[in-house]
């Protein structure tokens, strides 16, 4: 099966992590960008392909590297769009599955419309858990609409989330339920540093939380 994961300017370490073993079976594509919004070094990963078309906007980098995150923030703020993907569908090729994040992204709903003239399905994740996001702009708000009525899964990382889509409308059948994983041969328990208790202030009897996120 040939699968192309869309993640643009937004692509993580997290996602290779959490999608890189596919290709141990399949044939994974990971569509990144030329520009990053929050990862502002290169991928690469010896499993998969990593891709990068034109985000939109990246000619403005001749301005700053910042020029493409404030032109198409401006451009999410007047027309509803933002950070999508140049000539995507030359980068995807013709795909089994389209997946891609957030229903109320741009490039989510570019893959709305390859899955259209493609005939692929569409499987959309979804970390949000605050409800309507995405909508304030008009235009916006019915592209993502559009991407829900048009996905053929939607994947919901927590029950936060996939209670948020129940209440935006999102029928029951269409949603799964997966929570994110984690590479426990890279991520375990380990001993405290004394170094870095002594520089937090902390004592080796002390119960250290991490907590990384929002509270919402």
């Amino acid at each position: 099966m040939k699968i192309a994961l869309v993640r643009g300017a937004f692509l993580t370490p997290s996602d290779l992590q959490l999608y890189t073993p596919l290709a141990e079976r399949h044939d994974l594509s990971v569509i990144g960008a030329d520009w990053q919004l929050l990862y502002r070094h290169a991928f690469t990963d010896p499993q998969v392909r990593i891709l990068e078309p034109p985000v939109w906007f990246d000619w403005t980098r001749r301005f700053g590297n910042e020029s493409p995150g404030m032109y198409n923030r401006l451009s999410s703020w007047t027309l509803g769009q933002s950070f999508g993907l140049r000539q995507l569908e030359r980068w995807v090729g013709v795909p089994d599955v389209l997946e891609s994040a957030e229903a109320f992204f741009t490039m989510t709903y570019q893959c709305l419309l390859l899955k259209q003239q493609l005939g692929c399905a569409l499987v959309v994740t979804v970390r949000e858990n605050i409800p309507y996001m995405g909508e304030a702009h008009p235009l916006r708000k019915y592209r993502k609409h559009m991407v829900v009525e048009g996905a053929d899964r939607i994947i919901a990382i927590t029950p936060t989330t996939r209670s948020m889509l129940l209440e935006e409308g999102v029928p029951e059948n269409k949603i799964a339920l997966v929570p994110l994983a984690i590479d426990t041969a890279r991520f375990s328990p380990a001993a405290k540093d004394p170094a870095l208790m002594i520089k937090l202030g902390l004592k080796p009897q002390d119960c250290v939380v991490l907590f990384v996120g929002r509270f919402v």
